[in-house]
């Protein structure tokens, strides 16, 4: 469709994507950008820190084979730093040229980069892996499987790629209901001191609960009240 079409000038690809949370398969972007596209090819990879090693890395080591690529990475998730406000854009040297033309003066505050080269130092940077691997840890080991076991959980949705994961609330027929996810998600935020995210309007994630991975003892709180509410349902 992009390719027929004129009027589309930029694709946008998440790897990994909110609210599944899936990793995007090295052959499937190559297939994008290598296509007759004529434009520009974006890449957000806010999550990518959470991908297993194992399982892929960043994409931002293609932007020296295909001029067209622009990788954007964060400093709000894996570092923790969304007070600093500061994203990174990887591009070809032609690419970062047009898009520095284009940004307002001053853009980034000293302060800002200040904390951004700390945290990227190489003590930082073992910091911010040592937190990822317990998050991937708490996903994969607990959060995952304890979720799998809870009444009227049907599906975990998604490559499970991120900090967070995405169940399928089903009613007693095994249907997807928006009716017992909202219910429970209000009921969280509004009397459990609990907030995860209620996707049931996104396309495809009819019933569905986002769940970021927390602690051991936050993800034990929220795996025990989410069995609380589910057996409660008739």
């Amino acid at each position: 469709v992009a390719v027929d079409d004129p009027t589309i000038k930029i694709i946008w690809l998440c790897s990994p994507g909110n609210p599944t949370g899936t990793y995007l398969r090295e052959e499937d972007v190559r297939r994008v950008l290598d296509s007759a596209f004529e434009g520009l090819v974006v890449i957000d990879e806010a999550y990518v820190d959470f991908v297993r090693a194992d399982k892929g890395e960043s994409y931002a080591r293609l932007v020296r084979e295909y001029p067209q690529l622009l990788v954007m990475q964060t400093m709000s998730k894996s570092f923790g730093l969304a007070g600093i406000r500061l994203g990174v854009g990887i591009g070809s040297r032609e690419l970062v040229s047009y898009l520095n033309n284009a940004k307002a003066p001053y853009n980034v505050s000293t302060l800002s980069l200040s904390v951004a080269t700390a945290a990227l130092s190489d003590d930082g940077l073992q910091k911010m892996r040592g937190v990822m691997r317990g998050i991937q840890k708490q996903r994969d080991e607990y959060l995952i499987p304890e979720l799998k076991r809870l009444p009227h959980v049907g599906a975990i949705l998604g490559g499970n790629d991120a900090n967070f994961v995405v169940c399928r609330i089903v009613d007693s027929n095994g249907e997807a209901s928006n009716e017992i996810a909202k219910s429970v998600y209000v009921e969280m935020a509004q009397n459990r001191g609990l907030v995860v995210r209620y996707r049931g309007t996104d396309f495809g994630c009819e019933g569905c609960l986002r769940i970021t991975v927390g602690t051991a003892e936050e993800n034990k709180v929220v795996i025990d009240t989410l069995r609380t509410l589910l057996s409660a349902v008739q």
